[in-house]
């Protein structure tokens, strides 16, 4: 039982560390991000990782675990050491980074909002982590309404 509850936990702490490289990828590929800029973001991360943009929204939508082999091509692709993926990253992002989150106009208000009520109507332990990550979920819901 032992075994299985840490199996469980490296799969989780890969999928928060898979996601906070999808994060640190579009903050570095999009300075200030839009609707039409965030479209094809998934795809071009996939890209990145060396693997298909389906095999991306399965690890998303943890139809899939990130095993071994992908976790250390994803610390490669990513130029992270080895072992990153495996190790809880929990440090806050920048206050500069923090910042540049909150909604300048009427506009980035009601994305917000439109994240806010997502996060309410699907609020669980299964969406945690994913949820965690805003710019994750907003370049969701924006693909999502392609």
């Amino acid at each position: 039982m032992g075994a299985m509850t840490a199996v469980r936990d490296v799969a989780a702490i890969r999928l928060d560390n898979a996601l906070r490289l999808f994060d640190e990828f579009v903050q570095a590929t999009i300075k200030h991000p839009d609707a039409a800029a965030l479209r094809g973001l998934e795809r071009r991360f996939a890209e990145r990782l060396q693997i298909q943009p389906s095999y991306w929204s399965q690890i998303k939508g943890r139809s899939r675990q990130i095993g071994e082999r992908l976790a250390r091509q994803f610390e490669q692709c990513s130029h992270k050491p080895a072992g990153w993926m495996d190790q809880p990253h929990d440090d806050p992002p920048p206050a500069a980074l923090a910042e540049a989150l909150l909604p300048r106009d009427d506009d980035e208000r009601f994305i917000v909002d439109l994240v806010l009520t997502y996060y309410r109507r699907h609020r669980s332990e299964e969406h945690t982590s994913e949820l965690q990550s805003r710019l994750h979920l907003v370049c969701r819901l924006l693909l999502e309404k392609k």
